[in-house]
């Protein structure tokens, strides 16, 4: 019975090893983001039920002073965030926040831009069951219905793998043998 438990306890130790390794999953942000409506500025990837861990970016801020707005955007009210994606679209938030301090372009028509901004931390908790990626939007409107800005740059997603059913298993089986030998 010993050579069981040793035997079943290496093998569920080894799988869990090889399922806890984390997955590096880099994104293009690359779009331009609108006010009042999410903006999809990467590609979507599927999760399949992996933990996201923490995210990172560094990007490029264009935003715009719409000819017809009294007023311009400001770099201050654009928002970048990883949203999970339902069958319907409509996103969950996991982080979302601002990414710059309060700049924007001069005169109707033109534009400002702010390079090289990074970020990131840790998410945790969260479980992609479902697709996701990096999302934008602007917290206010100019009213003239054109982009409010653009992004252009990369992201990264920390993905933490569910453990295969496999491996649980041979982690309970060595329980199994292991608490049958205890009697």
């Amino acid at each position: 019975m010993n050579r069981l438990t040793l035997t079943a306890a290496g093998l569920a130790s080894v799988a869990m090893a090889g399922a806890a390794a984390a997955d590096i999953v880099a994104f293009d942000i690359n779009g331009s983001y609108n006010a009042d409506a999410v903006s999809f500025v990467s590609n979507i990837i599927d999760g399949d039920g992996a933990e996201i861990v923490s995210y990172g970016f560094s990007v490029d801020l264009t935003v715009y002073w719409n000819e017809g707005s009294s007023y311009e955007n400001w770099a201050s009210e654009a928002r970048l965030g990883v949203g999970m994606f339902s069958v319907s679209g409509s996103p969950g938030y996991m982080w979302t926040g601002g990414v710059s301090s309060a700049h924007g372009a001069s005169t109707p028509g033109g534009s400002y831009t702010i390079s090289g901004i990074t970020g990131g931390g840790a998410i945790g908790g969260y479980y992609a069951s479902s697709s996701f990626g990096f999302v934008a939007y602007s917290t206010w409107n100019d009213g003239t219905g054109n982009s409010a800005g653009h992004f252009s740059g990369n992201g990264w997603v920390n993905l933490a793998p569910v453990p295969a059913p496999g491996a649980l298993a041979l982690l309970g089986l060595a329980g199994l043998a292991g608490r049958r030998r205890r009697r």
